[in-house]
């Protein structure tokens, strides 16, 4: 195949002159760098990733394991060991921000939904917590709820002076078992605690039968599912402790295992908190609650406003704004540029429709991000951005097994993968409740009546698909190199724009289904019909996104020759490219 290239050539002024206007043509780099500085700014910039786990060196379970083999203390090797934990952890954090900066560019609705969803959580838990705030004399707005959201505040219990794993009458375990895992795993010696005795079922594990508990449908099926998790080698207690000391060996992490905690989430677990949950409620539960089994608890808003009423911590913590602010890498600077720059690539093809000139695929595609991000960028506007500091609350007493069940049921939940570690991962979201009995009575029938989940992650999801996808179809007449790849364009289209309302409002009618199922007993074949809907929704949005990823860039190099045509007053504003 040959390829053409066009060399653009303007004349220079003879003469020195004050002011020279630019080219009445554009080429097709300009085209490429002013998009990809649109997608630059939406995945990388308007990244506003939780707190990270808080680094911790453990440098005397350090120096005995050199000790045991027969290494010698030095300062040395003292540094070394802290070099080496400083570099895992900037390895860590550079790694989550690339797997985050992928996971926007792939679905920047999914990023839009979160925002929606943060937003309305903490627009709805701060008045709450500035009452408190108010009453404690401690400063609180808005940047507050992001920031315990985010995984800013931190209780921490007194040290437990007592074994930290206490003997349970049902096979629990030992004070030498905690701390063989967790030597092991700050120094990566090979041995595991999977090869041990449950230390809550007393049985063997066994890893080939593991099983994902089925949609819960009456109290003794709910009691089941709970003990098929913990005594389960991937999900229960145990593993979520061991998973804990895996990363503390790899990264340093402020966490241990507190015996009074745990045996609370043993309780808690083995007590159930209500029937009237299903599988995925029934997952992210479980994983708050053992969240809780260290002597540092990573609360959310939600649950700090609870601890707080229910009396376990005395104050809210004293985090003046000034110090929040300087702490946050938030710049309204760099946001107002980032505004600006979507503002102008938005006139530039008002401006090329309103002169009759078409415009490239790739731009269309870098308008429906930049689309997106605005309305991110606006929803986020006060979330600090950048903060790796946590703020630590002394906790006042011990939580009670309620409080725990109660914890579990208002602590956040996730999109994808379950919450495995106690902080609170990026890819949780806040859900907003209703507290009318949240504080007075924590038996589990209240949580059922009066503290209902109003997730607005759907409803974002869906807006920010639509407009995601009904953006593609500026391109509707667009130029293509074939009829079939431009009826394929239609069809991708008008897929993204569809497939989401669709799939919300199937998600909404099964949900409605299993409601008036679960009192009969037979939700199992509804979420059968919901895994397969989704299979069916999921797998042709996919592949169009993919499509229209791939022949953006395709177009690029059959684009007709008034594409190529500036426009005559949007360049002059500032911006990139």
């Amino acid at each position: 195949m040959t390829a053409f290239i066009f060399s653009g050539n303007c004349t220079i002024p003879a003469n020195i002159t004050h002011y020279v206007s630019g080219p009445n043509t554009r080429g097709t780099l300009d085209i490429i760098w002013s998009s990809l500085s649109i997608l630059i700014l939406c995945v990388w910039s308007i990244q506003h990733l939780n707190l990270p786990p808080q680094w911790h060196l453990n440098l005397e379970a350090y120096y005995s394991s050199s000790e045991e083999k027969g290494k010698k203390k030095t300062p040395t090797t003292r540094r070394i060991y802290k070099m080496n934990k400083k570099i895992r952890r900037k390895g860590y954090l550079l790694n989550r921000e690339i797997r985050w900066m992928i996971m926007n560019l792939v679905a920047p609705e999914f990023l839009l939904a979160k925002a929606l969803t943060d937003f309305v959580s903490a627009r709805s838990l701060s008045p709450r917590l500035k009452a408190y705030a108010s009453e404690d004399e401690v400063d609180w707005d808005m940047a507050h709820t992001y920031y315990a959201n985010m995984g800013g505040f931190i209780v921490r219990f007194e040290k437990d002076e007592g074994q930290l794993w206490v003997e349970r009458g049902d096979g629990g375990g030992s004070q030498e078992d905690v701390e063989s895992c967790r030597v092991s795993r700050e120094h990566g010696i090979s041995n595991s605690m999977t090869d041990q005795e449950s230390l809550v079922g007393g049985e063997e594990e066994n890893h080939d039968t593991m099983k994902i508990p089925t949609p819960v449908t009456s109290v003794q099926n709910m009691q089941n599912a709970i003990h098929g998790l913990m005594q389960s080698p991937a999900w229960s207690p145990n593993r979520y402790i061991e998973r804990v000391y895996e990363f503390q060996g790899l990264t340093g992490f402020d966490w241990e295992v507190d015996s009074k905690n745990r045996e609370a989430v043993l309780t808690a677990l083995e007590e159930y908190p209500t029937s009237d949950m299903h599988h995925i409620s029934l997952m992210r539960w479980y994983h708050n609650v053992c969240a809780l089994q260290g002597n540092v608890w990573y609360l959310d808003a939600a649950q700090l406003l609870l601890v707080r009423q229910c009396g376990i911590i005395t104050s809210l913590p004293h985090l003046p704004k000034e110090v929040l602010d300087d702490q946050s890498k938030s710049d309204s600077l760099a946001k107002t540029f980032t505004l600006i720059q979507v503002v102008w690539l938005a006139l530039q093809l008002i401006s090329r429709q309103t002169e009759g000139l078409p415009s490239s695929q790739m731009e269309i595609s870098a308008l429906s991000f930049a689309v997106c991000s605005f309305f991110t960028y606006l929803l986020m506007w006060n979330k600090p951005q950048g903060v790796e500091a946590s703020c630590y609350i002394t906790a006042n007493r011990r939580p009670t097994v309620q409080e725990v069940k109660a914890l579990g049921i208002i602590g956040p939940a996730t999109f994808g993968p379950h919450r495995m570690r106690p902080w609170i991962s990026n890819n949780c979201f806040h859900p907003c409740y209703r507290w009318d009995h949240a504080a007075s009575s924590l038996r589990p029938s209240d949580f059922e009546g009066d503290l209902k989940r109003i997730s607005r992650f759907q409803p974002g999801f869906v807006v920010g698909a639509v407009l995601f996808g009904g953006i593609h179809c500026l391109s509707w007449n667009s130029h293509f190199p074939t009829s079939a790849e431009h009826l394929l364009w239609r069809a991708s289209c008008l897929l993204l724009t569809i497939v989401p309302p669709v799939g919300g409002m199937c998600t909404f009618l099964m949900g409605w289904i299993r409601s008036r199922l679960h009192r009969i007993g037979r939700t199992r074949a509804t979420g059968y019909i919901a895994n397969l809907m989704s299979l069916v929704l999921t797998l042709p949005y996919i592949l169009t996104r993919l499509y229209l990823n791939i022949e953006v860039f395709r177009c690029l190099a059959y684009e007709p020759p008034e594409v190529f045509l500036a426009t005559n007053w949007p360049d002059w504003l500032p911006h990139l490219g």
